[in-house]
């Protein structure tokens, strides 16, 4: 509450993962790969990228030979065709989802983000908007001083008013 605002609105897991969202999935900054070589934060956005470059790299050449090949054309076309998916997927449904963070910040410092527990819905920000109604809202979050005048405005938020924080 100290870094953002002292508002908000609070929505349960089910709601958001009916609606598309995921959580984030947190990378320590300085944690190295299974193998002990080289750090997961740079290790595998570098590789994902690698393997997207090198999908449409294969994709373009293949697209500028129209196809015209002498090895099993139906088959690579197939190949190709799976791989970009795939890497599509993985893009969409894993790498926008990464955040990586410095575990050797304080609790409170402005860019620790490990314990923010956020969820993203991928796509392009515009397009990709969570649609709810006040039915859909768990917890209601304002400071002690708003919650009576906030009740007298709004009565039905009476019933999901977060407790206060201490």
């Amino acid at each position: 509450m100290k870094k953002y605002s002292q508002f908000g609105l609070s929505l349960s897991r089910r709601f958001l993962s009916a609606n598309g969202a995921k959580p984030v999935i947190y990378v320590p900054s300085k944690s190295t790969t299974s193998a002990g070589k080289g750090s997961r934060a740079k290790d595998f956005p570098h590789r994902l990228r690698t393997l997207c470059s090198a999908l449409d790299e294969l994709h373009q050449i293949k697209s500028e030979s129209g196809y015209d090949t002498t090895i099993d054309d139906t088959e690579v076309r197939r190949l190709v065709s799976t791989a970009v998916n795939q890497r599509n997927f993985m893009t969409r449904e894993l790498y926008f989802f990464i955040k990586v963070f410095d575990e050797d910040l304080e609790e409170h410092h402005a860019k620790n983000y490990y314990m923010e527990r956020e969820w993203r819905i991928a796509g392009n920000p515009v397009q990709a908007k969570l649609r709810f109604t006040f039915a859909n809202v768990k917890h209601v979050i304002v400071p002690k001083e708003f919650r009576e005048p906030l009740i007298a405005e709004v009565p039905e938020v009476k019933s999901k008013l977060a407790p206060v924080p201490r």
